[in-house]
């Protein structure tokens, strides 16, 4: 996998960071006091900026510098992505650069403390010695570091969305109980898609499924707890918004539960309010129903209202729908005395009305 620019922008930095430790290691062991003395010092601030500077703690002695340097180096030069290289020698590319930077790195600080003569630009040749020690030692540790990068098959930056960080194993075993229902799924898994199990051990407790439409709630969930409940042999209510689809797998697993021989007792029912031919009918104006004229004005109210258009009306209004529901009363209670209820249906109280 390529550093994206934003990697690249950020190990540009990084390395710029390794190269100003090392200025700011210089300018504070080694010109801080000679920089002090002179008039210009306080005028550029110089002074108030290498006191705020040497309170950071890896400033404080100049081991803990160039170890913080060090650390630096070894973070940017792990965490780049190099292009790999594994026939480079490690024994020439990095074992001995490593080696020497080291030493030379870390020889610095027998130079710190000593005050030599001015040859160049008030420095002494051992303060000239320090500063090419310090930047020699820390591009050749810089250049072995960045070789153990291009050899190491490290899985940095590979894994950009963090999926395989996230990913963990599921049941793949289904849980069974009297009580228990079993989702199917498939799942992620160290670099393989598996199949498994969502176990839902108790749907007593309720079950609240949310999802855009078309999101696959029916199919991934709903039919699965039908499957399986009718499998178990209970009860079920089903509100098939989508008629016949969910009545066609109910249908097809309570045949194959009377094969198996369970629901032997039970009777498979629809109603279907749109489709009536197609539904369990009843006749709530059966004979049964219907004891006294109470009922049957009851019975003759609810229809009216329900084929009335708006709320209650008063007046004159009322009277002739009060009207209509006594005389259509009248008629139910009729018919379901009428030779034992024979013709006490919604069909023959019709006819029976057109003729009057």
């Amino acid at each position: 996998m390529e550093e994206t620019k934003e990697q690249q922008s950020l190990h540009r930095f990084l390395q710029f960071g390794i190269y100003l430790s090392v200025l700011i290691e210089i300018f504070l062991f080694f010109y801080a006091d000679r920089l002090f003395a002179q008039d210009y010092a306080d005028k550029f601030n110089l002074r108030f900026f290498a006191v705020r500077l040497a309170r950071i703690p890896f400033y404080h002695q100049l081991i803990y510098s160039k170890l913080s340097t060090l650390l630096l180096i070894c973070l940017v030069s792990v965490g780049t992505l190099s292009r790999k290289n594994k026939d480079l020698n490690p024994k020439n590319q990095i074992v001995y650069p490593l080696a020497a930077g080291l030493i030379i790195f870390f020889s610095g600080i027998w130079f710190q403390g000593r005050q030599p003569p001015a040859v160049w630009m008030g420095a002494g040749w051992s303060d000239l010695a320090y500063i090419a020690s310090a930047i020699a030692g820390a591009l050749l540790i810089h250049v072995a570091m960045d070789n153990v990068s291009k050899i190491i098959s490290s899985k940095l930056g590979k894994d950009k969305w963090n999926i395989e960080g996230e990913s963990f194993m599921q049941p793949v075993k289904p849980i069974d109980t009297p009580y228990s229902v079993n989702i199917p799924m498939l799942f992620y898994y160290k670099k393989k898609v598996r199949k498994g199990f969502i176990p839902l051990a108790n749907l007593f407790r309720s079950l609240l499924l949310v999802s855009v439409p078309g999101g696959g709630k029916t199919f991934s969930v709903i039919i699965p707890i039908i499957k399986q409940f009718i499998a178990k042999s209970f009860t079920l209510c089903v509100y098939d918004i989508k008629y016949p689809d969910l009545a066609k797998v109910a249908y097809h697993h309570y045949l194959l539960a009377k094969q198996n021989g369970k629901c032997l007792d039970y009777k498979f029912h629809v109603i279907n309010l749109n489709e009536p031919e197609k539904s369990e009918r009843v006749n709530p104006w059966k004979r049964q129903y219907l004891n006294s004229l109470a009922d049957a004005s009851e019975t003759a109210e609810a229809l009216v209202e329900a084929m009335k258009k708006g709320d209650r009306s008063g007046g004159s209004d009322q009277f002739f729908t009060q009207s209509a529901i006594n005389f259509l009363a009248a008629c139910i209670y009729f018919f379901s005395r009428y030779e034992e209820g024979r013709y006490s249906s919604l069909p023959h109280v019709l006819s029976f009305l057109n003729l009057s």
